[in-house]
């Protein structure tokens, strides 16, 4: 399955949000010769991406990553953050709700799943972009912040993701 709509009740209105699958995001940053790696957040995630960091030479000035989050339903994981984050201090991890809630994401995930606990409504998976392969195959890291930033643009406008 590709993509899946959820209908979502928010505030009194009631839409229909389109989540991509994460083998089709997969699949899309391939043909585009996106180089990814995924992650689990449930094992020892910051040793993870100090290794990533240091095979793309990361510096004081480059040390930025974009990324995505997924959810899980039905067996299936689905895109629902996009985001831009530092590899030696990462935001990657859902942390805890805000009594008054105001994050999409988390809002969005919190009417999918009502009665999970929020952390348990995240998928342990996350997908770090490392960089992008030219014509030449040469691979073009993407560490800087304007690039990671870019990069977030990107996948949240092509995979119908939110602000992390």
């Amino acid at each position: 399955m590709s993509s899946k709509e959820f209908d979502i009740n928010l505030h009194g209105i009631k839409l229909q949000f389109l989540f991509f699958s994460k083998e089709y995001i997969e699949d899309t940053l391939k043909s585009q010769n996106i180089e990814y790696e995924i992650i689990k957040l449930d094992s020892k995630p910051r040793g993870a991406l100090k290794i990533i960091a240091e095979d793309l030479k990361c510096d004081k000035t480059n040390h930025f990553f974009s990324y995505i989050r997924f959810f899980e339903y039905d067996k299936v994981e689905y895109g629902l953050v996009g985001g831009k984050t530092s590899y030696y201090n990462p935001d990657v991890f859902p942390g805890k709700e805000k009594e008054n809630e105001n994050r999409y994401a988390r809002l969005i995930l919190k009417k999918i799943y009502p009665k999970k606990e929020p952390e348990k409504r995240w998928s342990n998976n996350i997908l770090i972009i490392k960089g992008i392969r030219n014509r030449n195959n040469k691979k073009i890291p993407i560490n800087d912040n304007n690039g990671a930033l870019f990069m977030e643009c990107y996948l949240q406008r092509r995979f119908n993701l939110f602000d992390s």
